[in-house]
């Protein structure tokens, strides 16, 4: 069985217990992940609020667990380069590649 969940296309079967079972990803929805740990305050704090702002100017949409960690949702229509440059310019934040992962991103370029 295929159906889209969260703008995913995932099969799924049927379990013993006669609930839906995650098969696999057939279609990806296009959107990237990134985690971001601010270091120096905490995601309430100003610093960390001016961030988030910039990131949903950019086009991203985020969701927290309190107090340091971020996950950022990057839409298709976003250019990723563009967050992660923001993202690497911002002292007191550490942030790395989700989904896709590093390795995904930097296949096939030059050394």
């Amino acid at each position: 069985m295929v159906f889209m969940w969260l703008l995913m296309m995932i099969e799924a079967k049927p379990s013993e217990d006669k609930f839906l079972e995650y098969v696999r990803c057939v279609k990806k929805s296009g959107n990237r992940t990134l985690r971001v740990i601010f270091q120096d305050f905490r995601s309430s704090d100003e610093p960390a609020q001016a961030i988030l702002r910039q990131l949903t100017e950019l086009g991203c949409s985020y969701e927290g667990m309190r107090p340091r960690l971020v996950s950022i949702n990057v839409p298709p229509k976003v250019e990723l380069q563009r967050v992660t440059d923001f993202l690497t310019d911002q002292s007191g934040t550490r942030w790395e590649y989700a989904d896709p992962t590093y390795e995904q991103v930097t296949e096939g370029r030059p050394a």
